[in-house]
């Protein structure tokens, strides 16, 4: 199995959570570009291994993300918690910093043009979708914000949803997964 996500949890110098996964490290685990003892909250990895009967990842392999990598992690969920003074939310995926290279899109006007919304337009709840990038300290910065969409129902008479916000005209095609 291979996996990538935030250190959401730090349990044990064997035993760490990663996107809410529970990883489990032993003396055979390779770690490249770090150690066990460089593991901290919210840093980005990447971790293969093999699940045990438990249900936890035994890790084979352990990974850092770094930025030099241009690699970016997508994360969405609802916005669990919001510090408008450190300018953080807080996803089921770890902690975001939004700074003024961020984007943050609302979604679609009436006339189909892209509408962009400020930190105070994020509010608890939301359901949000996030690219951003892993910071040397092990944060998260957001490169991209989009808000709005929702998790689909499926109408018993289509295979379109009725999944919209009212502030977007977003919609997807619940149908082998497909978004619109």
């Amino acid at each position: 199995m291979h996996m990538e996500g935030v250190v959401t949890a730090l349990a044990t110098a064997n035993r760490f959570t990663l996107n809410d996964q529970v990883v489990v490290v032993s003396a055979a685990t390779r770690f490249d570009d770090l150690t066990v003892s460089d593991l901290a909250l919210n840093m980005a990895l990447e971790v293969e291994g093999a699940i045990n009967q438990a249900g936890e990842l035994l890790a084979s392999r352990v990974a850092a993300q770094h930025v030099r990598d241009g690699r970016t992690l997508m994360l969405e969920g609802n916005v669990l918690l919001l510090q408008p003074d450190q300018k953080t939310f807080t996803l089921p995926g770890g902690v975001l910093q939004v700074d003024n290279a961020s984007m943050l899109l609302l979604g679609r006007d009436a006339d189909q043009r892209q509408t962009s919304g400020s930190f105070a337009s994020i509010k608890v709840g939301d359901f949000v979708r996030v690219e951003a990038v892993p910071q040397s300290d092990g944060s998260l910065r957001v490169l991209r914000l989009d808000w709005g969409h929702r998790r689909c129902r499926l109408l018993a008479s289509s295979h379109l949803c009725t999944g919209r916000d009212p502030r977007t005209e977003y919609c997807w095609l619940v149908a082998a997964g497909w978004r619109l």
